[in-house]
């Protein structure tokens, strides 16, 4: 099957596998993801297990291999800084979190696993959207008004580019109370030959979990996302430099 071990597959790959014209196997894969088998990518443009095929078991491998590599990882992440941490996808123009490790602390954020913030509100979705270029945020929110959350969430495009040219140069994405009072967070999108996994998000109350911790706990995400995208990612072929 195309999607055994939930990889993600683009137009071309569709067309070569099955014998069509890249024209058809797109329409055929636009024609999955209305009816939820399969979802695109809003930064690689390439098709992934839709939540339909993930109901039916479609997902299994590659669900698996995601756990298998970033459960350890987010476990000692979490024993590392003391927080919650979260790993998240980008799902239409939200932050859907998919995995959690809570933090032992008696106060702490709770396992927001199955649910979704809007991207630009958090620090994972922040992270993520730094992956995009200008033409696809163009798309991704050309139906979505940047509705704020709380008093310090983003309101305008022009604010939403100038954070997200601070996130690619800084290396991470924060969160002062933007998506849930009290909370704050960072996050550290998850990496590799060009292929984005997700993305690592701390958060913590913020009485606890300060600006002057964020930056040390961003080394920590890198660290770990670093980690997770080097077992997830396919090694890249080099060239034989042989001469004859």
């Amino acid at each position: 099957m195309l999607f055994d071990g939930g990889r993600p597959v683009r137009v071309i790959d569709a067309s070569a596998a099955l014998g069509v014209a890249r024209s058809t196997a797109h329409r055929l894969l636009t024609t999955l993801e209305h009816r939820g088998f399969v979802r695109q990518d809003p930064m690689t443009r390439a098709y992934l297990v839709g939540d339909t095929l993930m109901h039916l078991g479609g997902s299994g491998s590659w669900d698996r291999r995601l756990e298998e590599v970033a459960l350890p990882e987010l476990t000692a992440l979490v024993a590392r800084v003391h927080e919650t941490a979260h790993i998240a996808i980008l799902r239409g123009a939200n932050a859907h979190f998919i995995m959690c490790v809570e933090s032992t602390e008696t106060v702490r954020v709770c396992s927001h696993v199955g649910t979704g913030l809007p991207a630009y509100a958090t620090a994972s979705g922040k992270a993520l959207l730094a992956q995009l270029d200008e033409i696809q945020l163009r798309e991704l929110y050309s139906e979505h008004a940047l509705v704020p959350m709380r008093k310090n969430t983003i309101r305008s495009w022009s604010e939403l580019r100038t954070v997200l040219a601070d996130v690619r140069r800084r290396g991470y994405a924060t969160n002062f109370s933007e998506s849930e009072f009290g909370v704050n967070g960072v996050g550290v999108a998850i990496t590799a030959n060009d292929q984005v996994y997700g993305a690592i998000v701390v958060t913590g109350s913020s009485t606890r979990f300060r600006r002057q911790h964020l930056a040390a706990s961003a080394v920590e995400c890198k660290r770990a996302a670093d980690r997770i995208a080097s077992c997830l990612a396919p090694a890249r072929v080099v060239p034989s430099s042989r001469t004859s």
